[in-house]
């Protein structure tokens, strides 16, 4: 247990002076991993702009998806030298699904910072950090140290008559219902009809369209 404190402590030193990041530290034992892991660093990084539905278009959003993963990659370097030096093993779990059929990883970046007491699920099936809104990314790394566990968020702090992010969808794919733990993400979303949407630039844009307008709508962490 020392050794996890320590590594906690000199972790935050990381992100003391930086107003852009949140971390968190999530148990591991709901997921499909070798036994040997015992838990997640979560790092929860604020986008490098926070834009609304006033300033909105899909490139300014993912030039700013852009760097803000930038900005967090260079944190991560550090946290990962951090875990090395100290003879952690760790890895990076797969941030985005291998397949289009299942839609799935191994790990799930968001349900890692619920269990971090980081925040909730909104109803447009995101994040929602308490600190920074949905307006954030999420990395994850996978330790071998047994840190001790918080208490996750187990509801929705939404606002059960804020209906934005429902209205604002071009696809019609959020569902209207409040989050609480354990809810299949399907009772929020269809996300297969959203993968399928998105996946219609690739050949106009050589990637998926990167629509946030259900997050830029969201007037929680402006």
């Amino acid at each position: 247990m020392g050794q996890a404190i320590m590594i906690i402590n000199e972790i935050k030193k990381l992100i003391d002076s930086d107003p852009y990041i949140d971390i968190g530290f999530s148990p591991v034992g709901y997921c499909m991993l070798p036994n040997h892991y015992k838990s997640a660093i979560i790092m929860v990084t604020r986008h490098t702009e926070i834009i609304t539905l006033q300033n909105y278009s899909e490139d300014i959003f993912e030039k700013i998806l852009c760097e803000t993963r930038d900005h967090s990659r260079n944190i991560l370097v550090k946290m990962k030298e951090l875990l090395k030096n100290n003879n952690i093993a760790y890895y990076i779990p797969q941030e985005a699904q291998a397949n289009e059929k299942d839609l799935c990883v191994p790990f799930s970046y968001k349900f890692g910072a619920v269990n971090a007491g980081m925040g909730w699920i909104g109803k447009n099936g995101v994040l929602v950090s308490r600190g920074f809104g949905p307006r954030v990314r999420i990395d994850a790394i996978i330790t071998d140290i047994n840190i001790p566990a918080v208490e996750p968020v187990k509801g929705s702090f939404c606002d059960i008559n804020c209906n934005k992010c429902i209205e604002v969808c071009p696809y019609g794919a959020l569902k209207n219902n409040l989050w609480k733990y354990g809810m299949h993400r399907n009772e929020l979303i269809d996300y297969k009809l959203c993968n399928q949407k998105r996946s219609e630039f690739i050949s106009l844009k050589n990637r998926k369209n990167s629509c946030g307008l259900c997050i830029v709508s969201c007037p929680l962490g402006i």
